[in-house]
């Protein structure tokens, strides 16, 4: 009776255990079966997303400092490259350095006001109109290109882009090899003026400086040529010559001029030129095809405002 008693006791125990223990999953199953699968799909999409944006946050820091910009020739879908350093012309000057005497107005260096030239192709234009002496050589330009950025720029050339015919650059193009962060470099062209250059005529000569990239900044500047300082009657070329001669004669204002052939003995042979000339430099061509050969003549006949004439002469021999 005691034995069945106590194993009735440990049997309803058990059973009780079970109960208990299925009533408990039973529980944790209805506590999991609370969160749907797009409330999963939910959780999971918003811990991607945290994760995300703390390895882009973590990216931003390690670029923390640096500019970005996209290039205007790459396509829209493609990466972005590092800002590299923008070029600055912050001034020039010009001078003449040696130019014959005797046609020299200004010799001394002409310092521009400060202007930078504005990148992307965008011209800035030089605010001092430069005189530059007729018929000379040996003048210089000085472009002092500055790094305005702090980052260096390698590869910055300095490209002659346009310039009047009667203009003769040594080089059309000088290379800096490298350029530091907020420093600067100059580079300077020698050129000469040729003597069929017009006097006293606006012209304009126009560089563009492009770094490693291909972006380009570009500088215009302004000069004018001074008239002549004196009235001069050039020597024949060629002399002797046959059949033909060219006679050249420079002007310093613009006058009435003359220019005629006379014979040894003084009989005039042919006028070649006669009327108004402007200032600057004159060239006559004479075909002496019909004349015999001998010495000749050419004079050169000037008359200023008032009527005064001013008279040049020089011989040449035409050889047959």
């Amino acid at each position: 009776m005691k034995f069945t008693t106590f194993l009735l006791c440990v049997l309803a125990a058990v059973q009780s255990t079970a109960q208990t223990t299925n009533q408990f999953r039973y529980s944790g199953q209805v506590k999991h079966a609370r969160f749907t699968r797009a409330q999963i799909d939910s959780i999971r999409n918003e811990r991607m997303q945290r994760w995300y944006l703390q390895l882009r946050r973590e990216e931003v820091e390690a670029r923390a400092g640096q500019e970005w910009v996209r290039s205007a020739s790459e396509p829209t879908n493609a990466r972005a490259r590092e800002v590299k350093p923008k070029i600055a012309v912050q001034n020039n000057t010009i001078s003449a350095q040696s130019a014959p005497a005797s046609q020299l107005l200004n010799t001394s260096g002409l310092q521009a006001v400060s202007d930078a030239a504005s990148p992307l192709q965008q011209n800035q234009h030089s605010p001092t109109m430069y005189q530059i002496p007729f018929a000379s050589s040996g003048n210089t330009i000085e472009l002092a290109v500055e790094n305005i950025s702090k980052i260096q720029a390698t590869n910055v050339s300095v490209e002659l882009s346009n310039a009047p015919s009667w203009l003769t650059f040594d080089k059309k193009r000088l290379s800096i090899a490298s350029l530091a962060g907020k420093a600067e470099q100059s580079a300077v062209f020698t050129f000469a003026v040729g003597k069929s250059a017009p006097v006293n005529f606006p012209a304009a000569i126009t560089f563009t400086i492009i770094n490693a990239i291909g972006e380009k900044w570009t500088k215009e500047i302004s000069v004018q040529v001074s008239p002549p300082e004196k009235y001069e009657l050039f020597q024949n070329y060629p002399n002797p010559f046959n059949p033909t001669t060219t006679i050249s004669y420079q002007l310093p204002a613009p006058r009435e001029v003359s220019l005629k052939i006379y014979d040894a003995i003084g009989r005039e042979v042919t006028t070649l030129t006669e009327g108004l000339r402007e200032a600057g430099y004159h060239e006559e061509i004479w075909n002496a095809t019909n004349t015999a050969s001998g010495m000749y003549i050419y004079q050169l006949e000037i008359k200023n405002e008032t009527g005064k004439a001013q008279f040049f002469r020089r011989k040449m021999i035409l050889l047959r």
